[in-house]
């Protein structure tokens, strides 16, 4: 909500030890989109496939449909027999509705924020939740470096960055409802170098959680009185 010419969150605000857990128990039994499925499947198919999200929610959710933009990922995925349409969510047209749209470290890539996010809305059920994480601008690597004075550390594909007031602001404009705000940082899937780089900051968002490096959060459709 809007305090003078400042946001405040309206929902809760908490922290996630892990991830994809949270995100199977939303998926349980329900229809969902996952928006960049193919991120990564060369990666973890197929050798890998218990790690990989998309898999996860195959095996966890009643049906599963995935969207990405990524010709070369998609054609690695169906190789292995996974099947996942290509398009942008800003326009995609999937004629159904899903329970639960996830949409993990994509809105970050994204050119029109509000055209994605109402275009993904319109294939929510009623009642149904649009999941989001994505990078935390105030992360604590991002603080160590302002202090180095080094220059950010922008992946050449990212066009936003987002603390939860952005997403609390967005709502309020768009008259939807931002239910839940969650931070943590992403298991390490690399060496012990980058093991240890997760547990340090691990350790800083326990500290306070808003220099976690990543966070989530869940948005409905407002539900309009009779």
């Amino acid at each position: 909500m809007r305090v003078g010419e400042e946001v405040v969150l309206e929902c809760p605000v908490g922290t996630l030890r892990t991830v994809y857990p949270f995100l199977m128990a939303k998926a349980e039994d329900k229809t969902v989109l996952n928006v960049g499925a193919a991120g990564n499947a060369s990666v973890y198919l197929p050798d890998r496939s218990h790690l990989w999200l998309h898999t996860q929610l195959i095996d966890t959710a009643d049906d599963v449909i995935g969207l990405d933009i990524d010709p070369e990922e998609i054609g690695n995925a169906a190789e292995h027999g996974i099947l996942i349409e290509e398009g942008n969510c800003e326009d995609a047209e999937l004629g159904r509705l899903f329970d639960l749209i996830v949409m993990l470290e994509v809105i970050e890539h994204v050119d029109n924020l509000g055209a994605a996010i109402h275009n993904l809305l319109d294939h929510l059920n009623s009642g149904g939740e649009l999941v989001m994480t994505t990078p935390n601008a105030t992360h604590i690597g991002n603080i160590i470096d302002a202090f180095r004075r080094r220059p950010a550390n922008v992946f050449y594909q990212h066009v936003n960055l987002f603390t939860p007031e952005h997403f609390q602001a967005f709502c309020d404009r768009h008259d939807l409802n931002l239910v839940e705000v969650k931070y943590f940082t992403f298991d390490a899937t690399g060496g012990f170098g980058m093991r240890i780089k997760t547990a340090i900051i691990r350790l800083f968002g326990w500290l306070s959680p808003r220099l976690h490096s990543t966070f989530l959060v869940t948005i409905r459709k407002r539900v309009k009185p009779f």
